[in-house]
């Protein structure tokens, strides 16, 4: 909640549109709000965002809109306790008569436009962090400028201001830099020459004109040496390509003296988040086959190139569907692979897996598919040098005459079947090495006999388990289970479906046999029972967040409990004690470590 203390008041929501102030209640859905990764204000409630008016003048009311990631309107920025319409010295205010009972705009910088984290006297923008960590404005020091944008397509350099969204940027996960204001990405002029004006278009992964790469502080475009520049007299205004190494195409990251590709490096080695991550074996989910121990990586941190030392190239796809082998190139994020937790060879550029055909044999082209843990024809083994379609004896190859310019599944263990890691003289499925076990409930894939590749190996493709995950008391040594519509702890069953649980992107708690959510019966209170409902993500019932081992209903203090009164039913106490603990069952990890990573929407609601 966003607390101002002079009135001791919320900021809320009345109506669809109206936004205000009023006595701060934390069973009040009216008065919860958060981050998006955009820098906007939504409400919990509509799921609506904070607006400034338009145009934005003094006095001006603030009001609730449906949220749009490229309307100005709804940025914010922050300032000590003062939240800021970017680019102005406009601050949220209420309480001045010119404002009467609307949020408005105002120039002062009084206690009534100073604003806080109910409860916590900390900044509003603490919660902001998150949703931060990845922007950056780019700098250049021979012109004390920022990389900025005018308009719709023109990139210039402009004087450097921390509040100013057309300054601010970040890199995609395909090696693109990316306006946080307007989405659109830096794309270089076709043909690529010296003078070459740079300009902002849609960002699109497949343009190899909007990938860039790192030399010391140049900002290069990948597979050319032509820099970013400013500042130029044959440029103008604009930001160009040119092959000079001077101060005018040197950047870095404002106020870091870093080079930018620092804020690239987590952005091209390091894979989402799935599910939560330990090191544990664990079972599998309810399912009609008997429990199988087993153990699922997620993906390996680092992407590398796939190197045939026979002739020199390294695995290289174009386009969407043309999977070939092209001289190496470790800027090149066609050429980058990394493995996921499901034994797959996903692409860095396009995120999509090496897949093979549905009936594969000899001379089949390998395709990129949209990766599926459970299809199994994007499952691959190792053998020795061999990288080899899982269950048969077919490896990946380049270069005999069957297969022309295009990688293929080919029986054979000559040299042209044969794959390293590139400058690393490792074997390919050496990389899977540091891949993190974690328990998620997964599917083994089934072995299937090793036949001559002449005759069409059909694959199987299983039906996944339930994935999820089961809350556990270890005082009680009870799980979270569904009896009717009553929450209740029983003895931890793998085999209960009704003992298993998965988070929503709305922070729900969702049981995956009746697909109905956790929520609070009646009002939320001490000792107020749990039962299950229709999923509703506007129920404040129904929101929950994790301090530690404690879960609780966002916004309040009230966690679920177990054993303090003699009855199974799981409660609401606002006790810390054991038997309000819970971990995520066969683990050492809390339930909100499996939460779903969304980009950077999942924070904290205050």
């Amino acid at each position: 909640m966003i607390y101002n203390s002079a009135h001791d008041k919320c900021i809320s929501i009345d109506g669809l549109s109206k936004v205000t102030a009023r006595t701060c209640a934390l069973t009040s859905p009216n008065r919860m709000w958060k981050w998006t990764k955009y820098g906007q204000l939504q409400s919990i409630f509509t799921h609506r965002c904070l607006t400034a008016p338009d145009p934005a003048v003094e006095w001006g009311r603030v009001e609730l809109v449906d949220c749009d990631k490229n309307n100005g309107r709804q940025i914010w920025s922050c300032s000590e306790d003062f939240v800021r319409l970017p680019g102005t010295t406009l601050n949220l205010n209420f309480g001045n008569v010119q404002g009467g009972d609307y949020l408005v705009l105002y120039q002062g910088t009084g206690s009534w436009s100073k604003w806080k984290l109910f409860d916590k006297e900390k900044s509003i923008c603490e919660k902001r962090k998150a949703a931060n960590l990845e922007r950056f404005m780019i700098y250049n020091s021979a012109h004390d400028k920022c990389i900025s944008i005018d308009g719709l397509s023109k990139v210039t350099a402009r004087t450097c201001a921390l509040t100013s969204p057309n300054s601010m940027w970040k890199w995609t996960k395909y090696g693109q830099l990316q306006s946080i204001f307007t989405l659109g990405c830096p794309t270089a002029p076709d043909p690529q020459v010296d003078w070459g004006r740079v300009e902002l278009a849609v960002c699109d992964k497949s343009n190899g004109r909007q990938i860039w790469s790192c030399s010391k502080d140049f900002l290069r475009l990948a597979g050319t040496t032509l820099n970013l520049n400013f500042g130029n007299v044959q440029g103008g205004d604009y930001l160009v390509l040119y092959q000079g190494t001077g101060s005018w195409s040197k950047w870095e990251l404002f106020g870091k003296e870093k080079s930018i590709c620092e804020k690239r490096k987590d952005n091209l080695s390091t894979s989402p988040r799935t599910q939560f991550t330990v090191q544990t074996t664990t079972r599998l989910g309810p399912s009609t086959r008997n429990p199988t121990e087993i153990t699922t990586p997620t993906q390996s941190g680092k992407g590398f190139l796939i190197y045939s030392a026979a002739h020199n190239k390294c695995i290289s796809i174009i386009g969407n569907d043309i999977i070939t082998a092209r001289t190496c190139d470790q800027i090149s994020a066609n050429q980058m692979w990394r493995w996921t937790a499901c034994d797959q060879l996903q692409n860095s550029f396009s995120q999509t897996c090496l897949s093979a055909p549905e009936t594969p044999v000899n001379w089949d082209r390998l395709k990129l598919s949209t990766c599926d843990c459970h299809d199994n024809h994007q499952v691959w083994a190792c053998t020795d040098d061999f990288i080899r379609l899982h269950g048969t004896i077919l490896n990946v190859n380049y270069g005999n005459r069957r297969g022309g310019d295009r990688v293929v599944l080919f029986q054979g263990t000559g040299s042209w079947s044969n794959w390293k890691v590139y400058g690393e003289d490792l074997r390919v499925c050496e990389k899977r090495k540091d891949v993190i076990v974690t328990t998620t409930p997964m599917l083994p894939t089934t072995p299937q006999p090793t036949t001559s590749p002449s005759t069409p190996i059909k694959i199987s493709t299983a039906t996944p388990t339930l994935p999820g995950f089961q809350i556990y008391s270890a005082d009680h040594d009870k799980c979270i289970s569904v009896s009717n519509i009553d929450v209740i702890a029983m003895s931890c069953d793998f085999d209960d479906v009704n003992q298993w649980w998965t988070w929503t992107n709305e922070n729900q708690l969702k049981n995956q046999n009746l697909n109905k959510c956790l929520d609070v019966n009646g009002n939320i209170k001490d000792w107020a029972r749990l039962h299950i409902s229709v999923c509703d993500h506007l129920s404040l019932g129904q929101l929950w967040s994790c301090h530690h081992d404690l879960v609780h209903v966002i916004g309040t203090d009230l966690n679920m409990n177990y054993g303090n009164k003699a009855e199974p039913h799981i409660v609401l106490y606002s006790g810390t004690g054991q038997w309000s603990r819970w971990k995520i069952f066969g683990t050492s990890v809390n339930v909100c470590e499996a939460k779903p990573m969304i980009g950077f929407d999942h924070v904290e609601v205050f």
